[in-house]
């Protein structure tokens, strides 16, 4: 007679551990502190602060939502699980009325220094509206205009760069450079 594998006292012994599923919600806060939510505290207090006025700003003027996160670890999670799961759990770009030019118009700029992967520490979640604003080539732009400072560990400097590249792709040009006096904030 030939045995079933999940029959025997021998059997469970040698079947695998089942891995316990970890929620991609569980490695950030409940609710965002700002629009800078600096888990990992990798900014210093001055770039925290700069970058926060200058995504409050673009919010306030164009309706554009984006939040800047770090967070020390992610465990086994992909980038992309957690960035969507913030997002969701965040409601970023979805605090406006469905049908509306400014639905869906979030991004989450996640770092987490500790993760690899193909892309770097980063990865950019943006909302359907916000992606199609900005397109695939802006994405890639921004990604290698912070690599030089995610290689070098200058994760204050990298976040800089990116949030201020977002506002410029997301606000209109004049707006941006009136409102938020050109590239000195």
């Amino acid at each position: 007679a030939v045995r079933s594998p999940l029959v025997g006292s021998d059997s469970l012994a040698a079947a695998p551990p089942i891995a316990a599923k970890v929620d991609p919600a569980s490695f950030f806060p409940a609710q965002p502190s700002g629009y800078v939510t600096d888990v990992a505290n990798l900014l210093d207090a001055e770039t925290a602060a700069a970058i926060e006025v200058r995504l409050d700003s673009l919010q306030r003027l164009s309706g554009a939502e984006v939040v800047v996160v770090t967070l020390a670890t992610i465990g086994e999670q992909s980038l992309q699980s957690v960035a969507t799961a913030l997002t969701t759990a965040w409601a970023v770009g979805t605090k406006v009325p469905v049908g509306t030019a400014r639905r869906d118009l979030g991004v989450v700029l996640l770092l987490v220094p500790t993760a690899g992967g193909d892309r770097g520490p980063v990865w950019i979640e943006a909302g359907s509206r916000a992606r199609e604003l900005l397109g695939e080539t802006a994405l890639q732009e921004l990604r290698d205009a912070m690599a030089p400072a995610l290689q070098g560990r200058r994760y204050g400097e990298a976040l800089d760069i990116g949030s201020r590249m977002l506002v410029e792709r997301l606000l209109p040009v004049s707006t941006a450079a009136d409102s938020m006096g050109g590239n000195n904030q």
